[in-house]
Order: structure tokens, then sequence, then C-alpha cells
């Protein structure tokens, strides 16, 4: 299993080997997303060693106070399919932008945006008692917009990183399941092991059906996200109103 030396020396060979396995059609297909942007997205990566496991940090989210996508490395578990898992979960955050930042979505995008995210009062809730600095101040940018009365394509621009964090947090908080297929998607070594025992262990825990760990490895979920259109991809629904198969499965 090879082990990446200690990554403060090695952003550029981490990155250059997270584009080289990340930019393929196959995950391209995947993510509904250019490979120009994929590569966008590896650039735009910060790197930092805060915690004790690996762990994918989109703006304003826990230790992440920048407006930098973020991969939080550790000497513990520095194994480079360990930060390609992480940055799939980045990638679904990419996507969650790329639907603001592209002219023939970002219209249709912000506004069923207003109504399944800001509109998700459990979630907004969620956020002004325990969340970031950040993520209320994205709130309030995304409230600001919403009450404009001339909306162009180019405030949403703009705003397209916040408004992303904001859903692909939103898309964690409805189907944490679906977010962990999503990045399991094309685990190897140590990851994949990792990920089937997880699911082996919270598939015998009934209430645990939609947990983040019945997501790895889960090919139906992955078959479902990879047929969907970039909104669903991106959970645009509310909370309460999710039932996973109708959802992906509707016109």
């Amino acid at each position: 299993m090879e082990i990446i030396p200690p990554i403060e020396q090695n952003i550029i060979e981490l990155k250059n080997y997270l584009k080289e396995s990340l930019c393929t059609k196959e995950i391209a297909d995947f993510f509904g997303l250019s490979n120009s942007e994929i590569s966008d997205f590896v650039n735009s990566l910060t790197f930092s060693r805060k915690g004790i496991s690996p762990m994918f940090l989109s703006p304003g989210y826990g230790d992440n106070d920048t407006i930098k996508p973020q991969i939080v490395t550790t000497i513990l578990s520095n194994r480079k399919e360990t930060y390609l898992h992480e940055a799939r979960h980045g990638l679904h955050f990419k996507l969650c932008c790329a639907i603001f930042e592209r002219q023939d979505t970002c219209l249709e995008a912000f506004w069923s945006f207003c109504e399944n995210v800001l509109g998700d009062q459990k979630f907004v809730s969620q956020i002004e008692k325990n969340g970031s600095y950040l993520q209320r101040q994205f709130i309030q940018h995304a409230r600001n917009l919403q009450k404009k009365y001339s909306l162009l394509p180019e405030d949403i621009f703009n705003l397209a990183v916040e408004l992303g964090a904001l859903t692909y947090q939103h898309a964690y908080f409805v189907d944490p399941r679906m977010c962990e297929a999503v990045a399991s998607y094309g685990d190897t070594g140590i990851t994949k092991v990792v990920g089937d025992i997880n699911r082996t262990l919270a598939s015998l825990i009934p209430y645990h059906s939609k947990s983040a760990l019945r997501g790895y490895g889960d090919k139906e979920s992955q078959t479902m996200f990879k047929q969907a259109n970039p909104l669903k991809k991106a959970l645009l629904v509310k909370k309460d109103d999710y039932e996973r198969s109708l959802f992906f499965n509707s016109a």
C-alpha cells in the first residue's frame, strides 16, 4: 500500500495525482462535470492537518473558516486512495457549485435552492443555532439575493461557491447515505475495505438504514446518482419531502 510523505512537502504531487485520477470520462460522466471543472476544483483545494482522520470540508463547514474547499490530512492515514475518496466528496460539492455557475441551470437552480434549502427550516435552524459564522453569512447573502427585485445570472454566478457550499451541506443533511455512496464510487485498497466493514456493520442496525455508513459502496444509490440530472444530484429537496427511490426515479 503506497503511503505518501508528509503532506506539506507534496501538495503539487498530490494534486497531480488527484487530477490524473479524477479527470476521466467515467468520473466526469458520473458527477456530470467537465474535466476542466474537475481540474479547477482540484486547483482550488487547500489542505490542513487539523484532525485525526482525513475529511473533506466545504467552505464554512466545521473548522474550514475560508471560502475554499479543504481536505483535512493526517499522518495516521496518509494514503492516496483515502484522499481520493475525500476529493470525490469535493466533486459532489463542485457539482453543487456548478449548477449556479452554468448559464443554462443557474436560475432554475437558484429558485429551487430558495424553496428547498432556504425553505428547509430544520436545516436553516440548525445553522442558525450551531453553524459557523461563515455559514450564517452565506444564509444571509442568499436571502438578500432572493429579495433582489431584478435578478441577473451574474448575481448568481458571484455567489456560486456560497450557494454551492450550502447546497452540498444540505445534501448531506437530507441523505448522508447517498453522499457517502457518491464519495465511495471507485474506492480501492484500505479505503474500500473500511467502507465495506462500515456498510456491513450499519446493515445490522435497522434504524441505520439512512445513515452515512450504509452508503459506502452502495451500488444502487450510485446508479441512481449517475442517471440523475444535475439538480437532483445536488439533492435539491426538503428533507421531510425526500424519499430516495421516488426522488431519483421521478421525472
